[in-house]
């Protein structure tokens, strides 16, 4: 119940004492070569606990990083790792997030090369290694003979389902674009799946009202749902885009007003109240981890379009006006909705909000967060 093996990373701890979010992690593949690069000054690697790098390796390791460098021997079986460990990459490639592979010279692992080239020889090969794109097509190309037609079609139908497993979004159109370069073979699109209509939570749909996202709902909770003054979608989005341009904005909001901004149930509020809080901790924080921490898809796929959304005009001064204004007009439509939830309630919520971003919740403790936005924004309905 503890202790899972394939979801524990030897050195991830001493590592977090040292810098809790490192720009990069190298990943290794013994702990004694975790321990002989922290004692030359490699503070950054861990290693898995005598198993392939696992999906759960890999999703803890994006909570804490936006890139990972897989480091390997430079025998056969160093090649057979980052094989392995590329089934379980390349769907958590999701945007914002590098993969790098790293081979050693033949005869070499990480605690023999440091030893020999010093901490700046090793840190060189770190930056030299290989993109994960260029890995899995020269991984690919050497089972085929790339100077024939037969050889580049079999390169298409070797790389179709790798392109495949990749999630929607650059990095797989980038893939795709350079596919299409190797072999003058454009794989055609995926046919994305229709939108759930079961799904209640569809963040900034002018169309989608309180009342039709419960249908269990009695007559009397439906009609006080409709008085409910909605929120401009249009106000939501601007608050989006210039956090995500300014990050320091969310520095300017204190738990306090984020727990009473919380408590309208227009859709997009609650994921507002979750983004500034994870940037309330730190400007620097990584929007990957955030993407990976939430539990809805939808609202994962809004963050991914909303970062690609052009930056506002003006500098950072006018930004901020205009963030602020946004918020007040926004606090404004939901301050007679405020709901009263119980000290330790509110105390709750707010630990979990701080949990959120420091390191994620569990999926019980996300329940448990919904269930106080949801008593929250009950209490506000029901406020004379």
């Amino acid at each position: 119940p503890i202790f899972h093996k394939g979801a524990e990373l030897y050195g991830l701890y001493q590592l977090q004492q040292v810098q809790r979010q490192p720009p990069q992690i190298v990943v290794v593949e013994g702990y004694l070569d975790v321990i002989a690069l922290a004692q030359f000054g490699a503070t950054y690697a861990v290693a898995a606990l005598g198993t392939a790098l696992t999906a759960d390796h890999i999703r803890k390791l994006y909570r804490v990083t936006p890139k990972l460098v897989l480091c390997f021997d430079g025998d056969k079986a160093g090649r057979r790792a980052a094989e392995r460990s590329l089934e379980n990459l390349a769907p958590q490639m999701q945007e914002g997030r590098q993969a790098d592979f790293l081979f050693l010279p033949d005869g070499d692992d990480p605690d023999t090369f440091i030893r020999r080239e010093g901490l700046d020889g090793f840190e060189s090969a770190v930056k030299s290694s290989e993109p994960l794109s260029k890995f899995l097509f020269e991984h690919l190309e050497s089972d085929c003979d790339m100077t024939t037609l037969d050889g580049k079609a079999r390169l298409a139908e070797l790389a179709k389902p790798w392109i495949g497993k990749l999630p929607e979004g650059f990095f797989k159109q980038l893939m795709r674009q350079e596919l299409n370069q190797r072999t003058g073979i454009e794989l055609p699109e995926e046919r994305t799946a229709p939108p759930n209509p079961s799904s209640s939570r569809q963040p900034f749909s002018d169309s989608v009202s309180n009342s039709s996202r419960s249908r269990t709902s009695t007559t009397e909770e439906t009609a006080q749902q409709s008085a409910t003054k909605p929120v401009s979608s249009r106000l939501l989005r601007k608050a989006f885009v210039l956090l995500l341009n300014q990050p320091e904005l969310a520095q300017q909001i204190s738990l306090e007003e984020l727990t009473r901004l919380a408590g309208h149930d227009a859709p997009g509020i609650s994921l507002l109240c979750m983004l500034i809080d994870h940037f309330n901790c730190s400007p620097n924080a990584s929007i990957g981890l955030f993407l990976d921490q939430l539990d809805v898809a939808e609202e994962a796929a809004t963050i991914a379009r909303l970062i690609r959304q052009p930056v506002p005009p003006g500098d950072s001064d006018s930004w901020t006006e205009e963030f602020q204004t946004l918020l007040a007009d926004i606090t404004g439509v939901i301050h007679h909705q405020r709901g009263r939830l119980g000290d330790h309630n509110r105390r709750r919520l707010n630990e979990l909000y701080g949990k959120f971003s420091a390191s994620g919740l569990s999926d019980e403790e996300k329940i448990e967060m919904r269930q106080l936005q949801q008593q929250y924004q009950g209490q506000s309905r029901r406020e004379p």
